[in-house]
């Protein structure tokens, strides 16, 4: 196997560091210049109760969107985390535990490819992963 010691990107580490809760404070690669840090999304999850003609925008860090209406919605809005605080990979998960008639996805300076219009039944979910390369998110569920 050839060896990559001469190249100054190698990555010779990746570690993910927590506070003393438990929490993840994010991930850092060491190359031969020194530690990096990235972040990454955590695995936050917002649960929210809308009412017709909602208007949601999720938060940076975002991973999981639950909607739990009382009733069928007949239109609703969900904007995506703002595309400066997105990290390659991360995933956005969008539930309800009701219908959503008409549904719009925004990406917020991002492009959704395959942005669904309706959660047409109960329970219905979708999924989305970021490239970071292409600036979009990509329908993976």
């Amino acid at each position: 196997m050839p060896r990559l010691a001469n190249r100054p990107t190698e990555v010779r580490a990746v570690v993910e560091a927590f506070d003393a809760a438990g929490k993840s404070l994010g991930m850092f690669t060491q190359t031969p210049a020194g530690w990096d840090n990235y972040v990454k999304a955590d695995d936050t999850t917002s649960v929210q109760t809308p009412l017709t003609g909602f208007a949601i925008t999720v938060a940076n860090g975002t991973r999981n969107l639950i909607l739990t209406p009382a009733g069928t919605l007949a239109a609703g809005a969900v904007t995506f985390p703002a595309s400066t605080s997105l990290v390659d990979g991360q995933e956005l998960l969008i539930a309800s535990t009701q219908i959503i008639t008409a549904l719009t996805l925004t990406g917020n300076g991002s492009t959704i490819s395959n942005a669904v219009t309706t959660l047409a039944a109960a329970g219905d979910r979708v999924r989305y992963k970021y490239v970071l390369s292409t600036a979009t998110w990509y329908r993976i569920g």
